[in-house]
């Protein structure tokens, strides 16, 4: 689950970094590059939805096994 922890970590990092990238004036005199970086972006926010999604999977899985372990022990 650490694992999962981080890679969501990490990809928020990036985007957050490439939110202040895309946000530079200079870049936008160069729309093709803009625009590049911008659908990189939204593949990163998809990504993220995803692992994010499986982080709350793996949170619940964990939950239950817990439940179950202090039920049996």
């Amino acid at each position: 689950m650490s694992r999962a922890e981080s890679d969501v970590a990490a990809i928020e990092t990036r985007i957050k970094d490439r939110d202040r990238e895309l946000a530079d004036p200079v870049l936008y005199q160069n729309f093709a590059r803009w625009n590049d970086l911008h659908l990189e972006q939204d593949r990163w926010k998809r990504d993220l939805g995803r692992l994010t999604a499986q982080w709350e999977r793996l949170a619940e899985e964990l939950e239950n096994v817990k439940k179950k372990l202090a039920v049996a022990g």
